[in-house]
């Protein structure tokens, strides 16, 4: 908090850290598992679960790692270690691809004032923490996710993509409940851009107002990340060990305010 000439200004920030392992289960209950997908009746078989070692309700899934650059289809790591097909793959090949917790936690917020004008930002975000898309599908009617893996599907002209070919995974359902589909969730937001101005007491007092301020505010008007679903922040559940699964949750509506406040 400073000034400099007529310009005062102020900057207050925070950032948090968590890690969390769940360190004790009894002997006869190793693992105990979410509903799948976060929600009854969800087309995958990813769920989330709380046992010993990991941390609390990671998501446990295949783990997807590439494509067959000649033939297109996916690849995977099976609990050996191996690299399989999707066919080969066995409910004892899901792993844990981790968790919507995230593991930092920040803020920021600006504050300037000259000479009766006055502007504030604040802004949010977190980092380390993962997103499932139930809804990211090669025939998802969503377009940001339907856009994203077609850009990045595998064709015989782009052998280097990141996905496999449409035609190999349409129906797969291991695909579908696989890393694939999992997206880092960290965002930073920009939940306040605010702008005001307060009329000078020398003209306010004319008319016995103390003060009048006019301002013009947008709120959650700027999202900053690499998710291609509709808004990181939304992308989840209130269920039990459904965090982080995202069912295409009404993203955060933007907001423009125009408003004025006085006092006698």
């Amino acid at each position: 908090r400073d000034h400099i000439g007529d310009l005062a200004y102020s900057v207050n920030a925070n950032f948090s850290t968590l890690e969390n392992e769940v360190t004790y289960l009894y002997d006869d209950l190793p693992r105990i598992t979410a509903s799948k997908g976060g929600v009854n009746g969800t087309n995958n078989k990813v769920h989330t679960a709380f046992e010993e070692g990991h941390s609390i309700w990671y998501f446990r899934a295949f783990d997807y790692v590439g494509v067959d650059r000649e033939t297109g289809a996916a690849q995977f790591r099976n609990h050996e270690g191996k690299i399989v097909a999707s066919s080969e793959l066995t409910d004892e090949d899901m792993t844990d691809i981790g968790s919507a917790i995230p593991k930092f936690t920040y803020g920021i917020t600006l504050n300037l004032e000259y000479k009766g004008f006055d502007f504030t930002a604040f802004g949010t975000g977190v980092a380390g923490n993962k997103i499932f898309n139930i809804l990211y599908r090669a025939d998802s009617p969503l377009r940001n996710s339907l856009k994203y893996y077609m850009d990045n599907a595998w064709t015989p002209e782009n052998k280097g993509a990141s996905m496999p070919a449409v035609n190999n995974v349409a129906t797969d359902l291991n695909f579908w409940s696989s890393s694939a589909a999992m997206f880092n969730g960290s965002y930073f937001k920009i939940k306040q851009l605010q702008l005001g101005y307060t009329l000078p007491k020398r003209l306010t007092q004319k008319v016995a107002i103390k003060d009048l301020r006019f301002f013009v505010s947008l709120d959650d008007f700027f999202t900053f990340s690499n998710y291609p679903g509709m808004d990181p922040e939304t992308a989840t559940t209130g269920n039990n060990g459904g965090a982080g699964f995202d069912i295409g949750s009404y993203p955060t509506m933007k907001k423009c305010s125009f408003g004025a406040s006085f006092s006698f």
